[in-house]
């Protein structure tokens, strides 16, 4: 997943097919509202590319940020992988550790991985 926040259209959609590697990468745009429907229009044949606009980003209501990411997390079957796991039996949750690793697209950086097993370090459940 990218997110790009942008102040003005990018009128060459191979720009942001680079960022998205064409698509395979989940990519958020932030960008004014007004400048998001000539936004659209450029990348219409693109997939995999989300918009919000500065104005409702930070918002609690359908159209921010967080309403966006969390409806195509929900929609593509990406969350928690941590806490869906939890309950499931050993099989059934290594099926889905699988499944999530081999459609995976980007890793991790470095400090996100520290981060990770420093918070499972601190668990004591784990």
């Amino acid at each position: 997943m990218h997110l790009c926040h942008l102040a003005k259209k990018v009128d060459s959609p191979s720009s942001i097919a680079s960022l998205s590697l064409d698509g395979d990468i989940t990519l958020f745009l932030v960008l004014p509202q007004i400048l998001i429907e000539g936004q659209q229009e450029v990348l219409h044949r693109m997939k995999n590319v989300y918009y919000s606009s500065w104005e409702h980003a930070l918002q609690g209501e359908e159209h921010s940020l967080h309403a966006i990411i969390t409806k195509t997390f929900a929609d593509s079957d990406i969350g928690d992988l941590y806490q869906a796991i939890e309950s499931m039996p050993y099989e059934q949750a290594t099926q889905r550790i699988e499944n999530r690793l081999k459609h995976l697209k980007t890793l991790p950086t470095l400090p996100a991985v520290a981060l990770r097993i420093m918070e499972l370090v601190k668990d004591p459940q784990t």
